[in-house]
This record gives C-alpha cells, structure tokens and sequence, in this order.
C-alpha cells in the first residue's frame, strides 16, 4: 500500500473515531426487565429517572442499555427526587447482559446524583442496572443443569394476568418426607438479590455434603421463584402496585399467581408443610453499616411462631460467623411483630397468611440487600448463593439439633 493510501485509510478511521465520538447516546429501556424514564440525552451524559407509573408513591429500582458508547466517558445522572443509586456503585455489563460487576461506590458521586463510568474502546453498549440482575433466563439456566435428575419435577402453577405461564418447582427425594418447606421471591418484582439466595438454598438441598443428605432424606421443597412474574420481565417497580401488590393479597386474590399458589401450597403441604420461607430486598441502602437497610435480616412473624424465628436467625449466624468475612444476618435488625413496619395482623401477605397454617413452625421473610452488607460485602450472585445455601443449613439444624 503506498503513502497515498496509507493517509486514506487513517483519515477514514478518523474520521469513523470521530463520528463515534460524536454520536448521541442512545438509551434503550424496552430490554429484560427494563425500567427508566429518560429525559434527554448527549454525546456523553444519560438524564432519567425512575418509571412509577403503576404504584402508589416512588420506588427506586431502574434498569436500563445505553448505545454508543465506545471509548466515551459518559454520566447517568439521577433525575429523582431521592438516590437511585446503591451501596456499591452501579451494576453493569459490557457483554448484553451474560455478566455483571458492580463499579464501586466511588464511581458515583451521591451528592451530585451522577455516576461516571470510562468505557473502552469497542464496546457500544453497555447495560445498566440499580444491582446485579436476576432474570426469568438466570433461574432456566439453573433449572436446565439439574432438570434430568429424578427428584425435581417442574409444574405448571397458572397463566398470569398477562396470560404467560408460571411455574413452580418441586425438589423431593423421599416418598414419605418428615417435612415440606415452602420458598418463594420476587412478591416485589424488582427485588432481584431474593432470587439468588432462593437458588443458593435450593442448591444445597442439592450438595454432595451431609446437609444436602438430610434434605434429600428427610425433606420436601415447594419454590416458587417468581411470585410477580409480569412485573419481573416488564420492569415493574411491583412494591406498593395499584391497587396493591401482591404480598399484600393474600386475602382478596386479585392476582392469578396469589390464588393459584395458596390453593397448590396447602394441598401440597398437607400435615407436613413446617417452614415457609418470603425471599425479598429491603429499602435502597443509605452506604451506612448501622443503617437496617444495609444488613440481611428476618422479619420476624407473629407472636405464636416468634421464638422459633429467632431461634433460626441465630443458628444462622452462629454458622455465618465462622466466615466472619464473608455475609451474616444482623440479630440487631431482626423485626419483631410490631416494631417499624412489621405490624399488619391480618394474613395478607405471605408470612402472615402461612402463619395460620396449623402445622407451621417458621413462617417468616429474609431481607437480603441489593448490593452489599455492612460494608464489607459485595453482592455477587456467587456470595448471596452461598448465604442462601447457609439459611438452608439453618434450617437444618433447626430440625435436627
């Protein structure tokens, strides 16, 4: 190639560095459980805030990809009123959602509500998201990977009201189980950390350890990973829906999934059903270790099953203590019925509702953080699985001490 050419071809390529440069961002919120209101875009910065169109009041969750983005240092700035922003940065995706980090706290700068990210060279979309995501694809992927053994069975639950199909999933070795639990999330649709720890509970029953032994000889699961199954895949907030959501439902059964799983949950569980276990997210974190929001813990039920309750919570940290680096439930944040919001007596949400079962003996909800615990505690989907598997072996020990 002559010196002529060889001027062509970097103009060309200067000009094309140029032109991406140049280019408007663009933000595209109809993907997976896409949420955001966008205001207006540049070459560089993204202004929006979150879309509470179908719940009473703000809610803080958001998800969202942005285009053209190659080498640029680009702004998400947070129109709100209030931070959109969690523990430990932002969660992003530089590869259309396959994996996930989180940026660091230092990436946002709370004040300012603007998070500032340098993307490199060749990579034109990135994926945004309040934490790391979990999708209707993350639990199929895991279904899919133990689906051929002969102890899980998949069942149809019922057909939304946006008419899709839901599921729930039964893991169960014995023919005459001493106990039958059930596990459900997503009640709130943007409560995605849940779902991790939903599954890191369902994969100890299937560990090669004498935990997972016990499960398998003594026990029945009953999991329901997507409780709000519209509200996950369209982006709803799902906290506080008009005309209300569905962990306040129990009782009315406006929503499908609610009447379909009380009816399967009781016939399932027989005299046997013994724990029942609500997987949620609490409040956006305030990045402070003594702020309830940054901690895991249970809220507690009501009186008649109160004690076993905190018996659980403290097995489950005695056996998170031996890994003191690692996420524990705070007993200093555990809510006992009647302090802060934990007060409604009436069975209208999960906890409450399989309180009533007669053979109950823990019927209660787990807070899990989106982002990080006490500061010393990233929430990798790896990490919350892993805590997930401890409130299994919690709940082991519970029995069988």
């Amino acid at each position: 190639m002559n010196s002529f050419n060889l001027l062509l071809v970097a103009i060309s390529t200067c000009i094309l560095a140029a032109t991406s440069i140049a280019a408007p961002l663009k933000v595209d919120t109809n993907v997976d459980a896409g949420n955001a209101v966008v205001l207006g875009t540049t070459e560089t910065d993204v202004r929006f805030k979150t879309d509470t169109h179908d719940i009473n009041g703000w809610w803080f969750y958001w998800k969202f990809d942005v285009e053209n983005t190659s080498g640029k240092t680009i702004r998400l700035i947070n129109c709100d009123r209030n931070n959109v922003f969690e523990a430990q940065g932002v969660a992003y995706s530089f590869d259309n959602g396959k994996t996930w980090q989180y940026s660091g706290r230092n990436a946002v700068d709370y004040a300012k509500k603007t998070f500032t990210q340098k993307i490199p060279d060749g990579i034109n979309k990135v994926s945004y998201s309040i934490a790391i995501p979990y999708l209707e694809k993350n639990f199929s992927h895991f279904w899919d990977s133990i689906k051929n053994r002969p102890d899980v069975k998949k069942h149809f639950l019922c057909k939304t009201k946006a008419d899709r199909e839901n599921f729930y999933y039964t893991f169960q070795a014995s023919k005459e189980p001493k106990y039958k639990i059930v596990i459900t999330a997503r009640h709130h649709a943007c409560e995605m950390t849940a779902n991790w720890a939903l599954e890191g509970f369902l994969r100890q029953y299937l560990a090669d350890d004498e935990c997972g032994k016990w499960y398998r000889e003594n026990v029945a699961i009953l999991a329901i990973p997507f409780i709000d199954l519209d509200g996950v895949i369209e982006g709803s907030q799902g906290k506080n829906r008009i005309p209300h959501d569905h962990n306040r439902d129990y009782i009315e059964e406006i929503y499908p999934t609610i009447k379909a799983a009380k009816k399967t949950i009781l016939k399932w569980g027989g005299d046997n059903l013994v724990v029942a276990i609500d997987f949620h997210c609490p409040y956006i974190s305030s990045r402070s270790k003594d702020d309830i929001n940054s901690n895991a813990f249970f809220s507690l039920s009501r009186i008649r099953l109160q004690e076993n309750n905190l018996r659980l919570s403290r097995i489950l940290n005695s056996i998170c203590e031996k890994s003191p680096n690692e996420i524990s439930n705070s007993l200093r944040f555990d809510t006992r019925f009647g302090q802060r919001w934990n007060n409604t007596n009436a069975p209208i949400s999960f906890k409450n509702w399989t309180e009533t079962i007669p053979s109950m003996r823990i019927a209660t909800t787990i807070e899990i953080p989106y982002a990080r615990v006490a500061e010393k505690w990233e929430a990798s989907p790896m990490a919350v699985r892993k805590f997930g598997s401890r409130i299994a072996q919690a709940v082991n020990k519970f029995f069988d001490d």
